[in-house]
């Protein structure tokens, strides 16, 4: 293990997410909240790329009828939300579509933006990275169809798109293209898509005792947080379908091809066996790694050299 593995993994310990995401709903809710107000929606000033407010607009929000828990009043039903386009000064006719995670209820730290920069550095693509509606207020539907609006978009402009995901925003992505599927959208897929370390609530006894047996392990996320974010994604509206709660019988169909990056040394690593089977069962070319001791979105960027193989590799992808 490199001296620049073991500081990180230190330093994560040290920020307390472990212990964060392990407390009961509503002292979760409560540190979240508190983070969340230094997190806001913000454009770059420094000039090294042309920086845009894509704001999409999603008509019919979840949460008004009797059958949801949520409460939001008639005049966010139809709500606005912001997407920071990162572009190149040169005009370029490839995009990538970056979702971050945080658990569907963190908003993006500025270090996010840094990362979605970076990808528009290393590929030459413009980067699209949409403050997607988060599970504390919204459902999981709403974060999806913000998604979806921010991808026809991009599709409007440029001739090729692929997308990015971390984390909770590699799950949203599945469930992005599952939904387009659903609803038999005219929108292209995508022409490629990269997960690294997709979330996603344990669908089946074995994946929860899986994800218990990984928590030990896991420097960044309590297994008890896939429990605690579960009734977040619908709010108790019954209309939201189960699939698009755990991806459990999504739709796969026609996805592109895929990569998937998981460290063995995380909790969500339980969700690999499944996505790997549905991405086969679809028909799906796709490939799984599981990298050996490695943390949770260990590729995302890198802090560390074990991780630069499969980060320069994800680059690679999004730039050829």
């Amino acid at each position: 293990m490199s001296i620049q593995l073991t500081i990180t993994k230190l330093l994560v310990r040290l920020s307390g997410s472990k212990r964060i995401t392990g407390l009961p709903k509503d002292k979760l809710l409560k540190q979240i909240h508190r983070r969340n107000k230094l997190n806001r929606f913000y454009i770059p000033t420094d000039g090294k790329f042309l920086y845009r407010d894509e704001t999409v607009r999603v008509v019919g929000l979840d949460g008004a009828g009797g059958e949801s828990g949520l409460s939001v009043s008639a005049e966010r039903l139809s709500e606005a939300f912001h997407c920071l386009a990162i572009c190149h000064k040169n005009k370029t006719g490839k995009a990538v579509l970056c979702v971050y995670g945080g658990g569907l209820l963190l908003a993006p730290p500025r270090m996010f933006v840094g990362f979605a920069k970076k990808i528009a550095a290393n590929t030459g693509a413009d980067v699209w990275f949409p403050y997607y509606p988060l599970c504390d207020e919204y459902t999981i539907r709403d974060s999806v169809r913000m998604l979806q609006e921010v991808y026809a978009a991009m599709c409007r402009e440029y001739e090729d798109v692929r997308w990015y995901g971390y984390s909770s925003g590699g799950a949203l992505l599945l469930l992005l293209g599952a939904y387009l599927n659903e609803n038999n959208n005219p929108l292209p897929m995508p022409e490629k898509l990269i997960l690294i370390s997709p979330g996603g609530i344990p669908s089946t006894e074995e994946e929860w005792e899986k994800m218990q047996s990984l928590n030990s392990k896991d420097i960044m996320l309590s297994a008890q947080y896939m429990k605690t974010i579960q009734p977040l994604l619908s709010h108790g509206n019954t209309t939201i379908p189960r699939w698009m709660q755990s991806c459990d019988g999504a739709d796969f169909s026609g996805f592109p091809e895929t990569w998937i990056y998981y460290g063995t040394s995380e909790v969500l690593s339980a969700k690999a066996a499944a996505y790997d089977e549905m991405l086969t069962k679809a028909g799906v070319k796709h490939h799984l790694k599981m990298a050996k001791d490695m943390p949770h979105c260990y590729c995302a960027t890198v802090f560390f050299p074990e991780a630069r193989e499969d980060y320069e590799e994800t680059m690679r992808i999004l730039r050829e």
